[in-house]
């Protein structure tokens, strides 16, 4: 980067500041679009096995198990681990 200091231009005060050299934005420009269109490009090939939809094995030796019989377990509730009315000693002694 190139340091540019201040200066006067037309009566108006020009603060200091960095800039590209010259060259560098076009430099940058073609890096950019470069990686661009690596990024773009690189998942266009064709399918491969690992991209495809799985579809399920039609060859199966056992079926599946069957759900147990009975009703589900109830899922446990909270636990409370405060109870009311909370003592505590108001006087302060």
């Amino acid at each position: 980067m190139v340091k540019v200091r201040e200066y006067w231009r037309g009566g108006t005060r020009v603060r200091a500041h960095t800039r590209l050299p010259p060259g560098a934005r076009k430099q940058l420009t073609i890096a950019l679009v470069a990686v661009a269109a690596v990024f773009v490009f690189s998942h266009t090939g064709p399918a491969t096995e690992a991209s495809e939809p799985r579809r399920p094995s039609t060859n199966r030796s056992t079926p599946p198990s069957a759900p147990t019989g009975g009703k589900e377990e109830p899922r446990p509730g909270p636990s409370w681990t405060v109870t009311y009315p909370i003592p505590w000693d108001r006087d302060g002694s």
